[in-house]
């Protein structure tokens, strides 16, 4: 046993090393000496604590006030106190050191998993589990969010669902090119909205003479009238510019002249005649207005082939041995006219009215004789009226529906199996006489192609066309 001397010393020896490598005492809230140890008392003169309880001359120790021990997180006797170490079983500083490293950078040891912690984290699992469940639900609902839309384009139907704001978005969503002079029906910049059709109908070019000029120009109509505005819309033309002869309709093969209207008079044959035609040479007024020149005739102040002035006259010098003009009276040929008040199908007709012209022949006499007499013009001094055949335009406007459905509304549609604006098969255009009007139902008109269309309706039903059940119709 070594005494309290010892202890002594060995702390002076070591208080100034422990200052420098050792953390102030626990047992001091301010310590003079922060390497200062409270002294460690001589076994010998500790009185055992079963000597404490009880004792008279302790009496403020007792069994109910003695604290737990410090040093024992749930001791076996709550008065039970740790017996104080032997000074020569204490580590040296040294030790100390090289312990305080090894608890700094301890062994990585297999982390066990205890079976309340398996639950919490299965728990986890199955709550993660459930929010991506829920994120999918509900990015699926976002994408449902979008509208249903059917773009009708290149003879087909294309159905989707957008998110786009206008029908240009749509488009460029799949990637559906539009030519400057495609039609989309709604406009490019209308906006969506749900269920809705959209219609792109593709241009096609047509050569066109206008005024001599070779142009061309994309058009998605085939009337008259729609090729028109298209012409003069692409070409900055003005409304004087006509058709020298109006087709019936316009097609990719059509051969179309536009000229501009002149103004004038034509002196002919004693005759002073005022005219407003769309010509672009002498030759072609002569022509519009009948007049043929002889093999020595000509025309001044401009020759036949001569660009035609415009508010001026042209005048016909007849190089002949004889003329002779008398009165003849003549008729105009009838022509067929639309009348929308009127049902598709019925006809109504007008009386012609005789007109008189002046006929200036040029006769050759041979030994006295006339031995020739050829017409040289025929200038027209009464209009004559001509017949006219009115057909009835009026029409089931479902008809016009169904177009838009099929084609787009192109009624000269051509196709080796489906033609014409409705669509028709073309077996089933024989079969029901579409060749009274036209072997192809593209090549007939509007009007021929409904009375067709009535004689299916009347044994199928408006079901017979893809289009009509589409849109409701029976």
């Amino acid at each position: 046993m070594r005494d309290r001397g010892h202890y002594r010393r060995l702390r002076r020896r070591s208080s100034a090393h422990l200052a420098e490598t050792v953390e102030p005492s626990p047992a001091r809230a301010e310590p003079h000496d922060a390497a200062a140890w409270l002294p460690v008392p001589d076994l010998s003169d500790l009185l055992p604590i079963q000597d404490l309880l009880g004792n008279a001359e302790f009496p403020e120790v007792s069994r109910d006030l003695a604290s737990p021990s410090p040093a024992r997180a749930a001791p076996h006797d709550e008065t039970a106190w740790l017996p104080i170490p032997d000074g020569e079983d204490l580590p040296t500083i040294e030790q100390l050191q090289a312990e305080s490293i090894e608890k700094t950078n301890p062994p990585l040891e297999p982390v066990k998993v205890s079976r309340k912690h398996l639950f919490q984290r299965s728990g986890i699992i199955l709550l993660v589990a459930a929010s991506v469940f829920g994120l999918y639900f509900l990015v699926g609902g976002l994408l449902d969010a979008g509208d249903d839309v059917t773009i009708r384009v290149d003879g087909r139907n294309v159905s989707t669902e957008t998110g786009a704001q206008s029908i240009g978005g749509v488009l460029r969503e799949k990637n559906i090119k539009v030519g400057k002079y495609d039609s989309v029906s709604p406009k490019v910049s209308s906006p969506i909205k749900n269920e809705m059709t959209i219609k792109v109908v593709r241009s096609f070019s047509v050569a066109v003479d206008i005024d001599g000029q070779p142009e061309t120009v994309f058009t998605t109509h085939s009337q008259p009238e729609g090729f028109l505005a298209d012409a003069r819309n692409q070409l900055k033309l003005g409304s004087e510019v006509i058709f020298r002869s109006p087709p019936n309709q316009v097609g990719k093969n059509s051969e179309i002249q536009l000229r501009r209207e002149k103004t004038g008079t034509l002196l002919v044959d004693g005759s002073a005649v005022n005219y407003k035609l769309p010509a672009l040479t002498v030759a072609e007024l002569l022509d519009s207005s009948g007049v043929a020149l002889g093999p020595e005739d000509y025309t001044q102040p401009v020759a036949v082939d001569g660009l035609l002035p415009n508010n001026e006259s042209i005048t016909v010098v007849r190089v002949a041995t004889e003329s002779v003009s008398v009165l003849e009276a003549y008729s105009a040929d009838s022509v067929s006219l639309p009348d929308p008040n009127l049902p598709i199908g019925e006809t109504r007709v007008t009386s012609a009215v005789d007109g008189v012209k002046r006929v200036t022949y040029s006769v050759r006499n041979l030994d006295g004789k006339e031995s020739s007499r050829k017409t040289i013009s025929a200038v027209t001094v009464k209009e004559a009226v001509p017949a006219i055949s009115y057909f009835g335009t009026l029409a089931d406007p479902r008809w016009d529906k169904i177009a838009e459905c099929e084609t787009g509304g192109n009624w000269a549609a051509y196709g080796p199996t489906y033609q014409g604006g409705l669509g028709i098969f073309h077996q089933t255009w024989v079969g029901f006489g579409g060749r009274d009007f036209a072997g192809n139902a593209g090549n007939a008109t509007r009007e021929e192609q409904i009375i067709v269309a009535e004689r299916i309706r009347k044994r199928y039903g408006f079901s017979a066309w893809g289009c009509g059940r589409q849109l409701g119709y029976r």
